[in-house]
């Protein structure tokens, strides 16, 4: 799937219940780009994610659909080859003779004395572990001052021919055979920094600043957090906050551009009803409509209604302060 291609509902449908908790990392700086490392088998692999979201397989997939949903935005990182027949990324790359193929070939390093300009092999200099001159028999500097490095050859010892460069096919580690770079399938790797509008931005900075206001608060916080009701039913919030033994608070975001309708509030009422005595808040982004304020007021949903995170903050400081 490109950047650029929209996600079907299919698609959308396998995306976590709420990807807020990585993009949630992103923001705090803690992740500020998710940089692909090379696994043998897996090919790339995103650590951070996977200490986030858990180990899954799918994890390329997420940051594909979060990128088209427009949440991340990427960029190349690299390109690794495969091989062509089982698309395997454990890929080596040998050394061979050009001509008969083998792989008993060696390296020679062609060694100048500055002193008494003697040129020869490095093995011809080597010694009982040590570089001494074959010619005028004096040490060399171990850190190569008084030598330098003239030239490079191979040797093929079944052969015997010597050669400049090796014939370097690559070999797939896992079926075992060799093809040319021309051959390889070319893998793309990308790195991840958060993307998406202003407004994605907002909710998950809401939910960062919230996250780090209740932790700063003696709270143990989970983001996202689940809960399970009297029904057996687990409700998933953007915030779970805990302190003490008895003391819990739940918190969802919510945002549209202009005001938050009636949906949120039937839903926050139902999962609050569900879980029985516990301390529930909805930030709404920018505010509530007319007709979801008075729902709200009716169902005895706490609402706090604000521009940025700070506002949000410091209503929440005020509601707590009052409990």
């Amino acid at each position: 799937m490109s950047a650029g291609s929209k996600i079907t509902p299919e698609e959308k449908a396998k995306l976590p219940e709420d990807p807020r908790k990585l993009l949630v990392e992103l923001l705090s700086g803690k992740y500020p780009e998710l940089r692909p490392v090379f696994d043998p088998v897996k090919g790339c692999r995103y650590p951070e994610v996977e200490e986030v979201l858990g180990d899954s397989e799918e994890v390329s997939s997420l940051l594909e659909k979060l990128t088209a949903e427009g949440l991340l935005a990427r960029k190349l990182f690299g390109k690794h080859p495969t091989c062509p027949h089982c698309h395997s990324p454990n890929v080596g790359t040998l050394a061979l003779c050009p001509r008969c193929k083998s792989y008993d070939i060696e390296k020679k390093i062609l060694l100048e004395h500055f002193k008494c300009g003697h040129i020869d092999t490095e093995d011809r200099y080597r010694t009982e572990g040590k570089l001494v001159c074959p010619k005028c028999k004096t040490p060399l500097d171990p850190a190569g001052k008084d030598s330098r490095k003239v030239g490079i050859w191979f040797v093929c010892h079944a052969c015997k021919r010597k050669f400049d460069e090796p014939y370097s096919p690559h070999q797939c580690r896992s079926c075992g055979r060799q093809f040319t770079i021309r051959d390889a399938e070319l893998k793309e790797c990308y790195s991840y920094t958060l993307g998406g509008t202003a407004e994605v931005r907002k909710v998950v900075g809401v939910i960062s600043s919230v996250r780090s206001f209740l932790e700063s608060s003696n709270y143990k916080v989970e983001s996202p957090g689940i809960v399970k009701g009297s029904s057996g039913v687990d409700h998933r919030f953007d915030i779970l906050a805990v302190r003490g033994e008895n003391e819990k608070l739940v918190v969802e975001i919510v945002q549209e551009k202009e005001t938050v309708g009636e949906q949120p509030i039937i839903t926050m009422f139902a999962k609050v009803y569900d879980l029985g005595r516990i301390s529930s808040v909805l930030i709404a982004l920018p505010r509530l409509s007319h007709t979801a304020s008075q729902l709200a007021a009716m169902y005895k949903i706490t609402v706090i209604e604000a521009g940025d995170s700070e506002e949000a903050v410091t209503k929440l400081k005020t509601i707590l302060q009052k409990a």
